[in-house]
């Protein structure tokens, strides 16, 4: 029984470093995304490239939070496993992360469609 439950925990955190590893490398490619565009996308050029200025102020572990939750669809409780951090946790820190952005984007208000 000591044998299994031990391999069983070995595998299990072996697959959530990977997880960890695989959220963490998508996070940087959809923030670096290329940056050739056209010229009728300027303006949204602007606009995203405001917005990753935005999100690379806030902690790793809220970026890392902010793209589990948003861009690959993790639940509260996924995220919270995957990180080894309370649902609370998760939950405040998403909500510090979306007040941050707002404040932050309120004060360069303009500034991104220059």
């Amino acid at each position: 029984m000591g044998l299994y439950h031990f391999r069983n925990r070995a595998a299990d955190h072996i697959k959530r470093q990977q997880r960890e590893r695989k959220i963490t490398h998508e996070m940087r490619t959809q923030i670096d995304i290329s940056q050739n565009t056209t010229s009728s996308e300027t303006n949204t050029k602007n606009t995203i490239d405001h917005l990753r200025d935005l999100i690379r102020m806030l902690s790793p572990t809220d970026q890392e939070v902010l793209f589990a939750f948003y861009i690959e669809g993790m639940s509260i409780k996924e995220i919270s496993r995957c990180f080894h951090l309370a649902q609370g946790t998760v939950k405040s820190r998403l909500y510090t992360a979306r007040s941050h952005l707002k404040s932050a984007h309120e004060a360069t208000k303009g500034t991104c469609n220059e």
